[in-house]
């Protein structure tokens, strides 16, 4: 269901600042989920995507950080500002 996926979206959040990898296992399957049950290109999927980066950055698993900023962007980026959030970091990465 796809409250799930945003419940361990939360959920990720809560342990993000205790366990980060646990955090980013969560934010993986979120993403899973998400992807699965909402599509690829759903707002909700996008933004679990999105977190997935951050917390990957906070490991400094700045690569793969990269990569999937760059997905959100491939399919949101032309709608979002230069200074939006999302594009600087992709920039700093």
């Amino acid at each position: 269901h796809p409250d799930i996926a945003q419940m361990l979206n939360k959920l990720s959040d809560a342990i993000y600042r205790k366990n980060a990898s646990e955090a980013e296992s969560l934010c993986r399957e979120s993403l899973a989920l998400s992807s699965r049950l909402l599509g690829e290109d759903h707002a909700d999927t996008n933004w679990a995507c999105v977190k997935l980066a951050y917390v990957l950055m906070s490991q400094k698993k700045y690569a793969e950080a990269d990569e999937y900023l760059k997905i959100v962007l491939s399919k949101e980026g032309a709608g979002l500002p230069e200074n939006h959030l999302v594009i600087s970091s992709s920039y700093v990465l």
